[in-house]
């Protein structure tokens, strides 16, 4: 074989491993394309479930109406708002 002969053959064979290398990279990327809209069919779903029962909860919630006026504010009771119950002693004395 003459120098340009296997010059030439060395040049095919680097060109055709780029090329194999590109086809993997390719294989990859889309593999990660079909996960991704996969993914996101999934998350429009669940936001389409999450409306829904929003919708529910706003039409049950709307059942429910304060009586002092329209639009008033009622200040949310806090734990510390309670007062603790008090102790029952028992006058009976243990056996």
């Amino acid at each position: 074989m003459t120098s340009g002969t296997r010059g030439g053959v060395e040049v095919m064979s680097s060109i055709s491993a780029v090329v194999e290398e590109n086809s993997a990279a390719t294989e990859e990327v889309s593999a990660s394309a079909e996960e991704m809209s996969a993914q996101v069919a999934e998350m429009n779903a669940q936001a389409e479930e999450l409306a829904a029962t929003a919708e529910q909860l706003k039409s049950l919630v709307a059942r429910f109406q304060i009586e002092d006026a329209p639009g008033a504010v009622v200040t949310r009771r806090q734990y510390s708002d309670w007062s603790a119950p008090t102790p029952v002693h028992s006058t009976r004395r243990a056996s």
